[in-house]
Parts: C-alpha cells; sequence; structure tokens
C-alpha cells in the first residue's frame, strides 16, 4: 500500500509539475504587482490629491462626458473604477475592454491600454490562464483549476501516509542532525503536514473563480445553506442618455440606498434595459459585493442589495478572494501568504529530488 502510494504521489506530481510551478510563481508575482505597477509607473497612476472629486463636484454626467470627450466615439466609457487612496488616479473600462487611468478630481485622461499590457494585467493573465487567450476563450485555463485539484490530491495522499505508521506525532519532529537527505525528507513530510489544510483552502479557493458552480456546491453541502445570487433588475426601455440630467439622478438614487458603504464600481448602462449599478462595500465586507440599481432613464431607485446582511454560506462565498490572496488582517499576513505561495514549489523540487536519490540507490521507484 504504501508503495502504490508513494508511487501515485509521484505520478500526480509530474502531471502537474509545470502547470503548478508557473501558477505558484506567478501568484507571488501577483501578490504586490498592482502596488509595483503604481510605484514603477508613476505618471499613470498618482495624481495630486485635492479637496473634491469631480464626481462630487460637477457629477456623474459631467464625469462620464469628459472622458468620452478624450475618447474615440466608438469606444464610450462602460465601468468606472475607484480608487479609496486619494493619490491614485481611477480607471474606466471601455466599450473595446481597454483600460484607460484618468485623474479622478479633473476627468483628464493620463493612459489608455490592453488590461494585458500592463505588469498587473500580465501577471494576472499568467496567472489565471497561462497568458494564452483566443478573443474572450481561455483554453488554457481549466490547467490551472485542474493543477490545483491535484495538488489538494496530493496533500491529502500526503498526510494519509503520514497517517498510517504509528508514532504520528513523534514523526512530527525534525532531526537536523540526520544526513541532508532524511532531513529534507522530515521537512518535506512535517511542511506537508501542518499546512495541509491552508493550503487546500487557498487551492480550493482559486479553483473556484472558474468552477464557481461546483466548488459552490461544495460550500453549500458543507454548510447545508443556499448561496444567495443578487438579482439585477431591467431598467425601462427608453433611449439611454449617459450625460443627461437623469443620470446624476440615478446615481444619488442609488448611491443614498447603501450610503453606509465605501463605492468602488459604477457601471453605466450599455443597452436600454441596463440600470446604472453601483458596487458597494459596506461596513463588515471583506470585498465589495453590495449593490445599488438606479434606472439612468429616468432616475428611480430599483433597489439595492446589501451582502454585509446574507447568510453564512454567502459570506464564505464572498470572503475567498481576500482569503486566497491573503489580504484580510494586514501586511505581515500578505508576506506569510507569499511564503505559502512558495511551500508547493519546495514540494516540488524535495519530492523529485528524493525520488531521484531513491531510484539512485535502490533502482526503484
Amino acid at each position: 500500500m504504501k508503495i502504490w502510494l508513494r508511487r501515485t504521489h509521484l505520478i500526480l506530481t509530474l502531471f502537474s509539475a509545470l502547470v503548478l510551478l508557473s501558477v505558484c510563481i506567478s501568484g507571488v508575482l501577483l501578490s504586490f504587482a498592482k502596488e509595483a505597477e503604481q510605484w514603477l509607473l508613476g505618471e499613470r497612476w498618482q495624481v495630486q490629491s485635492e479637496s473634491q472629486l469631480l464626481l462630487q463636484q460637477q457629477g456623474l454626467a459631467e464625469l462620464v462626458r469628459r472622458l468620452n470627450k478624450q475618447l474615440p466615439q466608438a469606444t464610450p466609457v462602460n465601468t468606472i473604477l475607484l480608487e479609496q487612496h486619494p493619490d491614485l488616479a481611477w480607471q474606466a473600462i471601455l466599450s473595446d475592454g481597454h483600460y484607460a487611468n484618468f485623474n479622478p478630481y479633473n476627468g483628464k485622461l493620463l493612459a489608455t491600454y490592453r488590461f494585458e499590457d500592463s505588469l498587473y494585467g500580465f501577471v494576472m493573465a499568467w496567472h489565471r490562464w497561462l497568458l494564452y487567450a483566443n478573443g474572450a476563450d481561455k483554453p488554457l485555463r481549466p490547467l490551472v483549476s485542474c493543477a490545483a485539484l491535484i495538488f489538494i490530491v496530493q496533500l491529502l495522499l500526503g498526510l494519509w501516509m503520514w497517517l498510517r505508521p504509528r508514532k504520528r506525532l513523534r514523526r512530527l519532529r525534525i532531526n537536523f542532525s540526520a544526513k541532508p537527505h532524511s532531513v529534507l525528507y522530515q521537512l518535506h513530510t512535517v511542511t506537508g503536514v501542518l499546512l495541509v489544510l491552508p493550503l487546500s483552502l487557498i487551492a480550493f479557493s482559486g479553483m473556484s473563480f472558474y468552477w464557481e458552480k461546483a466548488t459552490s456546491s461544495v460550500l453549500e453541502g458543507i454548510t447545508q445553506q443556499v448561496r444567495e445570487k443578487p438579482v439585477h433588475p431591467l431598467a425601462s426601455e427608453n433611449a439611454v442618455n449617459n450625460t443627461g440630467e437623469h443620470l446624476d439622478t440615478a446615481y444619488h438614487q442609488a448611491r443614498k440606498a447603501l450610503s453606509l458603504g465605501e463605492l468602488y464600481r459604477i457601471h453605466l448602462p450599455v443597452v436600454a434595459t441596463d440600470p446604472l449599478k453601483l458596487r458597494i462595500k459596506m461596513p463588515g465586507e471583506s470585498h465589495p459585493y453590495s449593490w445599488a440599481w438606479a434606472d439612468a432613464n429616468s432616475g428611480v431607485p430599483l433597489g439595492y442589495y446589501d451582502a454585509s446582511q446574507a447568510n453564512l454560506t454567502t459570506q464564505l462565498w464572498n470572503f475567498r478572494y481576500r482569503f486566497h490572496i491573503g489580504d484580510f488582517y494586514g501586511l505581515t499576513l500578505r508576506l506569510v501568504w507569499l511564503i505559502l505561495a512558495l511551500v508547493p514549489v519546495f514540494f516540488l523540487l524535495s519530492g523529485l529530488y528524493l525520488f531521484y536519490y531513491r531510484y539512485s540507490r535502490n533502482d526503484k521507484w
């Protein structure tokens, strides 16, 4: 049985090694990629803070008008991404998918680019779909989730091999005076046993961004609750006028619905039945998952969804992004998560070395 487990452990490692190595390295780089980009490309990101934002001074309609005036007529603004730091530029997502950084105090464009051409976007594309995309299709993305699933299986196999013999707790000690290959084996085993839970949860949370339905079903099965999903309402079918007077009314009505939250995104209507959508982070939320809607054609509020009041399953599901990147308890934890992202690389290299050492001595694997 032990030989069978060890061989399965090895085979799964060989199947997933390259993808797992790629995901881990890109994950480490992604941890601080956005901060690095904002520092390296200061002319694109840094602005001089002022007393009031253009959105506060003259309204959403004027902000959208100024942005669209500087953009090609065929690529108007669809979404506005707000930054919480007063010295950072905001972003606009255009109708062709390009991004535009702009000064939130005067609406001046600072740069336009494809998301994948930015440092953060490049590393994100590497981490999530291995850089290869055919338009909107990302055919290699399933490989990333498969590698994460195999890694979880590997952790469980390693835990099983540790549980089978007796004196398990004694085998959690590392004898640094032993031979180098023995110390490496002990480090490999002890690290795997101690970190099996956090590493499995990090891998599972990563899988959830692609295999949403399957991972959500697992969570619902554990908690015995159904995950809540916000239902976006439809607006009236009148012609949309993004720069008209009703856009400002719609914005204020939607913002008033969840006035205690921080505004993170503004989704402008694209077609006649689209409402104005505000994505908001309410107190107690780890990430903005709350919504407020209003009809941009009439200014009539269409409702809101307060994710901070959702059930436990939904709260856990919404927490998965912050948990996956380790950004939920300050810089120290982010650094710990960065180290955790390198642990699978240690498992991979040490495991392959131990296999080579055993095979070279006994001609058996």
